[in-house]
């Protein structure tokens, strides 16, 4: 039924984007190859890999100034020369041939579109964004990539569509990032495509294994969790997002350090703003003090795990769970259970994370209905899970050709419950996106004015 459910989705977003390529008439298609000789050979799929293959992830990127369209797939080409599983094609269901087929690259011209205009539009995502057909990718007739390149009357707008079963965020961004240093001549990050220095899943029997999650303390995937997951889909909850509430860079420093010396710790900027996000949830929904909550990190393997490093250019995250802890718990009790657990994992040279992904990855491969995750805590309509996905060290903004930094990156549309977002350039800091049914509950409610009472707590002015 999930599947189902699926087909039926990218079948309407197909409908969509055939009627809107229609609509626009002057956008011109090319296939763009890896320049030079290609290595030839495969990329086979992972265990999280095949647990991606129904996501797309979707980037954008608003530059001042109009790129040059040939310029850009010169050095788009130079690229792919360092990623071949990416302009290769699914064979088998297994995995991808590198075989140099292509990436599709468009080009779109809007004259009558400014910048500051198309930064605003809601549909902007839709109406700039590539085509990519996740059906014909998984049958072989889709690149694992596609680019579009629209130039307004003042500015340019960057869409690159990438199979989530062929990389994961960091992968993502860190391409786009590498596209801009080729363009300007400058080194990249080595990419590095070898899918054996990922962990191996833990060699388990069926029992043993069903015993280890249980032990672990999992949640069980019944009828239950998959509906809540499926109804969230159909009826657009899941999709949904809140506007961005902003904590500029000053504010975040000094929240850190007052929180620090407040309670005699070091933690960073993941934990504190962990910390208060769930806490903002947890006031927003009004859920009694003995409610029990937890807090979920997407945790990047890379560098954390021994051998695997951090040019990784597939697929390498995890998602680490801290707590259950009391609703009525104080914002510093919170970061410290958020703060024990990614110590517990990463202590040791990543002893306890070592153990965790071996587990992960045989419960992900011998489809184990459990998971570290409580989905039913997560999905009801007053969540009492908070699942934060962090971009703020990854290298958004890091994507230049000639024109200066980008003007805005735009969140992808990936359910991640809580996104914590890095803010354009010429207003640094962090926004937080709120997604599902906290996008409902934040967008209904003052938070901005619940986050400024939080800070003032710690001596901290939130500026507008």
């Amino acid at each position: 039924f999930c599947c189902l459910m699926q087909e039926i989705k990218n079948g309407i977003d197909r409908t969509h984007l055939i009627l809107r390529r229609n609509r626009i008439g002057c956008m011109e298609t090319e296939m763009i190859r890896a320049a030079g000789a290609q290595p030839g050979g495969e990329w086979r799929f992972s265990v999280l890999d095949r647990a991606c293959l129904n996501m797309v992830i979707k980037g954008m990127w608003l530059f001042h100034g109009r790129l040059d369209a040939a310029a850009m797939k010169e050095s788009f080409a130079r690229l792919l020369g360092y990623y071949p599983h990416l302009c290769g094609r699914v064979m088998r269901g297994e995995a991808v041939a590198c075989d140099n087929s292509g990436v599709p690259f468009a080009v779109d011209e809007a004259p009558r579109c400014r910048l500051e205009q198309a930064v605003l539009m809601p549909d902007a995502p839709k109406r700039f964004g590539a085509h990519f057909d996740l059906s014909g990718f998984k049958r072989g007739r889709q690149a694992p990539l596609s680019v579009r390149l629209t130039r307004l009357a003042d500015g340019t707008v960057l869409s690159l569509h990438g199979a989530h079963g062929c990389m994961d965020g960091d992968a993502f961004y860190t391409l786009v990032e590498n596209w801009g240093r080729l363009h300007r001549g400058e080194p990249v990050v080595q990419p590095v495509a070898d899918q054996s220095l990922l962990p191996q899943p833990a060699t388990l029997s069926a029992e043993e294994l069903l015993r280890s999650v249980k032990a672990a303390g999992w949640y069980p995937v019944g009828w239950r969790q998959l509906f809540q997951t499926v109804w969230a889909a159909a009826t657009g909850i899941g999709r949904r997002r809140s506007l961005p509430l902003h904590i500029g860079a000053g504010d975040l420093e000094q929240l850190r350090q007052a929180f620090n010396d407040r309670h005699g710790v070091r933690y960073g900027i993941h934990v504190i703003l962990s910390a208060l996000v769930a806490k903002m949830c947890i006031r927003l929904e009004g859920l009694a003090p003995e409610t029990a909550c937890s807090h979920i990190t997407v945790t990047d393997l890379r560098g954390r795990i021994p051998g695997l490093p951090a040019g990784f250019a597939g697929n390498a995250v995890c998602n680490l769970t801290a707590g259950p802890f009391p609703a009525g718990s104080t914002l510093f009790e919170v970061a410290a259970s958020v703060d024990a657990m990614l110590r517990k994992m990463f202590g040791d040279d990543g002893a306890g994370l070592g153990e965790f992904t071996a587990l992960y990855f045989a419960a992900i491969a011998g489809r184990v209905p459990y998971l570290p995750i409580n989905l039913s805590g997560m999905n009801s309509r007053r969540p009492t899970v908070f699942y934060v996905n962090d971009f703020l060290k990854l290298p958004l903004y890091g994507a230049e050709f000639g024109t200066g930094a980008p003007y805005a990156v735009l969140p992808h549309d990936l359910p991640d419950q809580v996104k914590i977002w890095p803010s354009p350039p010429d207003r640094p800091g962090a926004d937080l996106y709120f997604t599902g049914h906290l996008a409902r509950l934040v967008d209904s409610s003052d938070t901005a004015g619940l986050l400024a009472d939080m800070l003032r707590e710690y001596g901290v002015t939130l500026t507008v």
